[in-house]
């Protein structure tokens, strides 16, 4: 039974902040209760670095803890929290206590962090971990504190001109993009917004090369695509029971891009995660990372179904457990 809570995961860095004004802003239009948890790292706590052990030569362990947390507390207290929202703090590896206390939440909510040299792959290897062990879907909310200026202004035009109360979904024949499909309709209800499906069709690289596509989407007449392979889409569209806002597109590239491109400008880009194993998970499985990866808008990957590994997720923390405790704020 799926719980009417958001869980997210929660530091002092500029993507863990953005990362819980979203959270919050979707459980206030969602009517759900927040809860946030953060990873407690010692000795480095915030705004510590590496100079840690220095600057804590003459405090006390309890004296270090409770300016830890202090500085965490703030974070949490400038979104100014619902009687019903926590903030949670837990021992333990990041990735497997965030998927652990996330089963049975509405969704999983997490920063993302710089996607260039090590901290790539540092934080590519812990958002795979979630998105293929989370039972619920996961959000991926960027920040753009670091971007640059160029980059800034290309977005803020973008969202002069656009809809920033739009869905955009993903949608495709797999479960993966059925589930996609449903989260997004469910999402759009619940939060009034407009819902745009998109299925990108895969073209050939040369047909790609004739037309001068290059990695952009181009647009599609769904009357110009063999019905064999039109209606499908069109019937699970139609199984949604579409409100008479809602639109179905095709358009041609490939699926990364193709979502990444016709996203922008909107408030919300759904994902399916489908297959994280074998071949599926270098050719299918990438779309969701290249879009957690490109895209300057929050994420949400939506899984089929739950993963059977993740009910049985080693308890990782200090001296092998992982503890927790919470404080309620009314």
């Amino acid at each position: 039974m799926t719980r009417n809570e958001i869980v997210v995961g929660l530091d002092d860095s500029p993507s863990a902040k953005a990362a819980l004004r979203w959270a919050a802003e979707q459980a206030i239009r969602k009517r759900a209760a927040l809860r946030a948890i953060h990873v407690l790292d010692w000795p480095y706590g915030p705004d510590d670095g590496l100079d840690a052990p220095r600057k804590n030569t003459y405090q006390t362990f309890d004296e270090a803890q409770a300016r830890y947390l202090a500085s965490i507390t703030r974070v949490f207290d400038d979104i100014s929290p619902r009687p019903d929202w926590l903030i949670q703090f837990a021992f333990g590896e990041p990735a497997p206590v965030l998927v652990r206390q996330s089963h049975g939440s509405q969704l999983l909510a997490l920063g993302t962090r710089e996607h260039v040299g090590l901290g790539r792959l540092l934080t590519g290897s812990i958002s795979h971990y979630r998105l293929r062990h989370a039972e619920c879907p996961v959000a991926a909310v960027p920040t753009v504190t670091d971007a640059e200026p160029a980059v800034l202004e290309k977005q803020a035009e973008a969202r002069r001109g656009s809809n920033m109360n739009e869905v955009v979904v993903g949608v495709d024949l797999s479960p993966s993009g059925r589930a996609a499909l449903a989260w997004a309709a469910e999402q759009a209800r619940a939060t009034d917004q407009a819902l745009r499906a998109v299925h990108a069709v895969d073209i050939s690289p040369a047909f790609a090369m004739e037309v001068g596509m290059g990695a952009e989407a181009v647009s599609m007449d769904p009357a110009a695509l063999d019905a064999a392979y039109r209606d499908p889409i069109a019937s699970i569209f139609e199984a949604i029971r579409p409100e008479p806002s809602w639109r179905l597109g095709f358009s041609a590239g490939k699926p990364g891009p193709v979502l990444v491109a016709e996203s922008e400008g909107a408030g919300l880009l759904v994902v399916g995660t489908q297959e994280h194993v074998g071949i599926g998970r270098l050719v299918r499985g990438s779309v969701s990372h290249y879009c957690i990866s490109h895209a300057q808008l929050p994420v949400v990957a939506v899984a089929a179904v739950p993963d059977p590994r993740s009910a049985t997720l080693p308890e990782s923390g200090r001296n092998g457990r992982t503890e927790s405790f919470q404080t309620r704020h009314s």
